[in-house]
């Protein structure tokens, strides 16, 4: 992906019974996404949250922790004009309060 970071490359799929399907009310979401590397094996207590068309991990979470997500797109490139991007921030935010 090339300037600017802020727009959608592709299209994620979230799980239903995930937090970012509570947050999103949704089962697809377009993703300002650029990355090499990808989810080979999920690791121990690590839940996907949302994946790609092929199949790879987009987002996780460590189950049993208040707030460890982790995404293969960048909300901080885009926080600023993507209102998806900022509820994952407020949700952030709120979990540390």
């Amino acid at each position: 992906m090339k300037p600017p970071y802020t727009n959608e490359a592709h299209y994620v799929s979230i799980r239903r019974q995930t937090p970012l399907y509570e947050l999103f009310r949704t089962e697809q979401l377009g993703v300002n996404s650029y990355h090499h590397q990808a989810i080979k094996r999920l690791g121990e207590d690590l839940e996907i949250m949302a994946e790609s068309e092929d199949g790879l991990a987009e987002a996780v979470r460590h189950i049993g922790k208040k707030f460890v997500w982790a995404f293969q797109w960048h909300p901080e490139f885009d926080f600023h004009i993507n209102p998806n991007s900022r509820k994952i921030f407020e949700t952030f935010i709120n979990a540390c309060q």
